[in-house]
């Protein structure tokens, strides 16, 4: 958590893409330390992929004015032609 408060209130961080075990444990975080909730809130944009979070997770989500969203890699087939 105090990793990603340095990366949003030094570096400027706006956006994040992570796997939603991660998200799942920095929303862990933002529901003890109202400072990393505020810095969640103040992302523009959260895309998680990988697995789907919990009801719990996506509850906190909404409730809290999180802008997250789930992020579904692009899958591309390759067909030999024979």
């Amino acid at each position: 958590a105090d990793e990603l408060l340095g990366l949003v209130e030094d570096a400027g961080v706006t956006r994040l893409f992570l796997f939603a075990p991660w998200l799942s444990k920095i929303l862990d975080h933002a529901r003890a330390n109202p400072k990393v909730l505020n810095a969640l809130r103040g992302l523009r944009q959260i895309a998680y992929t990988g697995a789907a979070l919990s009801p719990d997770d996506e509850r906190f989500i909404i409730q809290n004015g999180i802008r997250a969203t789930v992020s579904h890699p692009a899958i591309s087939t390759m067909s030999s032609q024979s």
